[in-house]
């Protein structure tokens, strides 16, 4: 007969996607700040291609334990439909943080678009697929109000290209017919997208051909898995496109530099990577934005090196990006006695005053227990957090933790207090 799991050893959230539903009223107000400061960047209408004044939303945690992870899982779920939710952990590679940032992003948008689905394959639609739709469709409401495409098309769908392209597009159960000839008239359409974005002013570092390209396979095309592979390797920067120095508007850069798969080791990779990944903020202006989320930062405190390096990731993204937000947790002590006493000045100014995360009360704390309990099957708390145990729990110290909370209860659990 196996053992019974103890409902309270799950003390760690890995992945944000599968944190569990909150206690309500622990750290809420942390989560109204991130998500009201995030509403900046959709009140410009579309195409955004000006840089809001937004700094990096520093989360501090009094120590581990207090729910940094478990945060970002919520501002996930918050943000669904929203955004487009990139979850990072550090970098451990000085000189080539922007290609570990490319690569996890690229790996991020091949995710479900759904902040509860925890699975990172084989189910779709994926981040990216919205990414593409929301560009291509917008594109193609450009196209079809000033009539360069014709057809009987009414201000309804053009709304819907707008403001639900999934919707236009049929993925919602309506007629697929707009997907299809998406689809059968890609190298038509591909070449009016391009004028379409050199029209709307919409700068890219990368051939647009390639871009529109890409984006129309990844999402519209019949190539399978295989197709949508190479898909993914062209946005990391590992190969070539084969209409790379096609349809090139006056923004595209000469071919060799941002165009070339970098090799590895190439000096420049770190550059190509960057400005891949800015030619995506760019088009998140037609669709929605990009959140980006830091975690775990304390693995890079001990190199000097990795710290400068995030310090001036953080400032070239504040700085340069579009249509973004960052948000970095970390630990209170370790972000004060390393992070700030380490990076320059200027790199400091690019945070946001802390958010500082609130620990667990009692009843918070009865309301998790009670929770965990009922998971495990055992519906009755009474005997397991009658109120003088709880009262000792929080004598000598209040707040707590919440993994330290977890932990208590996981030891009472082993005792028998739950039988």
């Amino acid at each position: 007969m196996l053992e019974r799991q103890n409902p309270f050893e799950n003390d760690v959230v890995f992945d944000p996607r599968e944190a569990e539903q909150p206690v309500p009223g622990l750290n809420d107000g942390a989560l109204a700040t991130l998500v009201r400061r995030f509403t900046r960047l959709e009140a410009e209408p579309h195409p955004r291609r000006y840089r809001t004044n937004l700094k990096a939303q520093l989360v501090l945690s009094p120590e581990p334990g207090y729910g940094k992870s478990h945060l970002i899982g919520r501002l996930f779920r918050e943000l669904n439909g929203r955004a487009t939710l990139i979850y990072l952990r550090p970098f451990q590679e000085p000189g080539a943080a922007w290609r570990s940032i490319l690569a996890k992003t690229v790996e991020e948008l091949d995710r479900p678009d759904d902040a509860s689905i925890s699975v990172k394959r084989s189910v779709r639609p994926t981040q990216l697929d919205t990414f593409a739709e929301g560009v291509i469709g917008f594109l193609l409401a450009e196209l079809i109000e000033k009539e360069i495409v014709g057809g009987d098309y009414g201000d309804d769908l053009v709304r819907d290209l707008r403001e639900n392209p999934a919707k236009a597009f049929g993925r919602e159960g309506e007629d697929p017919f707009l997907r299809e000839w998406v689809r059968d008239e890609s190298d038509f359409l591909g070449t009016l997208f391009v004028e379409a974005l050199s029209a709307l002013d919409i700068p890219l570092k990368a051939s647009p051909a390639a871009w529109i390209s890409v984006l129309q396979t990844y999402c519209f095309g019949e190539g399978g898995k295989e197709k949508r592979e190479a898909c993914l390797e062209w946005l990391k920067g590992e190969r070539s496109w084969p209409n790379e120095t096609a349809h090139e508007g006056p923004s595209a850069e000469p071919a060799g530099s941002h165009d070339e798969p970098a090799r590895a080791g190439e000096p420049g990779r770190n550059v190509s990577s960057f400005a891949r990944l800015q030619d995506f903020l760019v088009l998140a202006g037609l669709c929605r934005p990009f959140v980006f989320c830091f975690d775990q930062i304390e693995l890079l405190m001990g190199n000097s090196d990795l710290v400068a390096e995030f310090g001036a990731v953080v400032d070239e993204l504040v700085t340069f990006g579009l249509n973004h937000m960052v948000v970095v947790a970390a630990n209170l002590d370790p972000w004060k006695r390393v992070m700030e006493k380490n990076l320059e000045t200027a790199f400091r100014d690019r945070f946001s005053d802390p958010i500082e995360l609130e620990g667990i009360r009692p009843p918070h704390a009865l309301e998790l227990a009670r929770r965990r309990l009922a998971g495990g099957g055992m519906e009755d708390i009474s005997r397991f957090c009658d109120e003088g145990w709880l009262d000792e729990v929080f004598r000598e110290r209040t707040p707590l933790s919440v993994r330290d909370f977890l932990r208590i209860c996981a030891r009472r659990s082993v005792d028998g207090a739950a039988e």
